[in-house]
């Protein structure tokens, strides 16, 4: 089906879901247009529909962001607690782990004081305050 073809408030979704990138039905309710429209355009081939959004059927999805780590049941700074599912730290000790990282980085502290699970090298590859210069500095 052609764009021109569409309906006025066909034509409302699709331009709304085009302009916004990756809608959900939650959104489109809240500005006012009915999700049938937009399963219409689904239908049509005009949008995509994954499960969670509605986007530009021509544009690529987006991919999915790797998770940095599973849990491991142990805390990843290296002091050994036990943890519950989904934690990769105790309270307060991710910031341990990155003021331990930072002194290694500032040569205030030796490599070896930084754990060396693959857990948490695999968590510090991907940390999001994790720069070029530090990881260079730690040997990452």
């Amino acid at each position: 089906m052609d764009v021109e073809m569409l309906s006025r408030k066909e034509r409302r979704a699709y331009d709304f879901v085009v302009k916004s990138g990756a809608v959900t039905r939650a959104r489109l309710k809240s500005v006012g247009i009915e999700v049938r429209f937009a399963n219409s355009l689904v239908a049509c081939g005009l949008l995509a529909w994954d499960g969670k959004s509605y986007r530009d059927a021509e544009k690529k999805a987006p991919e999915a962001k790797e998770e940095v780590t599973e849990a491991t049941g142990g805390c990843l700074c290296g002091c050994g607690a036990e943890l519950a599912a989904k934690r990769r730290f105790a309270q307060g000790h991710d910031a341990k782990l990155y003021s331990s990282v930072l002194k290694v980085a500032r040569g205030q502290a030796a490599k070896s004081t930084l754990p060396a699970t693959s857990a948490t090298v695999a968590y510090l590859r991907g940390a999001p305050w994790m720069t070029a210069e530090i990881r260079k500095a730690i040997g990452l």
